[in-house]
């Protein structure tokens, strides 16, 4: 008897607990209550730069009236010849009754698949200028481009079009001779100078150092 009553008198303590901690608990919001509650965060335009996309198209030089011959400069054709500002041991110059042909190896002037000239090419792009001063001031010029055939046909082609542009850019903006005078060719692989390869079909360093090559082609006729 005595355990009922002592049961009866807890059962409306429990059960006056569980009310208040009913009353005291927050319903939790679902996630389509919290939705608009928080303000829109506003960006502001303009403080943000785009992002510009890169034109990797080199410009264009302009074309001159003149046309040059295809760079097939035989040596029998072209003996060898000299302008006396020209003293850079690797520099090789020929010539015809009417063109100048001056080469210099891409590995002078460039790194290796780079189309920036090298601090240390600019001595040779200066004794180039001062021989075009001297003795060609006012005679048009063409620029051409050569790689070896390691890449791809169009990659050589591009690079090749992009290097002789450099030297283009080199001669007007430091040698101050007049882009109206210059043109330029880009050739890739299409007129190599020695196999890029030997009769074994192992690969010929030297050869492909030959081949690639920026000639600088001076008509004597003004």
């Amino acid at each position: 008897m005595k355990i009922l009553l002592t049961l009866f008198s807890i059962i409306p303590i429990v059960l006056s607990l569980a009310c208040a901690s009913d009353s005291n608990s927050k319903k939790l919001p679902t996630a389509k209550e919290i939705n608009g509650k928080f303000p829109e965060v506003n960006m502001p335009r303009g403080n943000f730069p785009e992002a510009k996309q890169l034109d990797a198209n080199f410009p264009k030089a302009k074309q001159l009236k003149v046309k040059f011959p295809e760079p097939k400069f035989l040596d029998a054709d072209f003996p060898e010849a000299r302008l006396p500002q020209i003293k850079f041991p690797q520099i090789k110059i020929r010539e015809s009754k009417d063109l100048m042909v001056i080469t210099l190896p891409a590995d002078v002037l460039f790194d290796f698949d780079k189309d920036e000239i090298r601090p240390d090419a600019n001595q040779a792009l200066q004794e180039i200028k001062e021989a075009i001063a001297a003795n060609y001031s006012n005679n048009s010029m063409q620029i051409n481009g050569h790689t070896d055939s390691i890449a791809a046909d169009e990659y050589n082609q591009a690079l090749s079009e992009r290097r002789a542009m450099s030297v283009l850019r080199w001669l007007a903006e430091k040698g101050g001779i007049s882009e109206n005078r210059m043109q330029i060719v880009g050739y890739g692989e299409k007129f190599p100078i020695a196999p890029d390869t030997n009769s074994d079909g192992s690969d010929n360093s030297e050869g492909r150092q030959k081949n690639r090559r920026v000639e600088i082609v001076i008509l004597k006729t003004k």
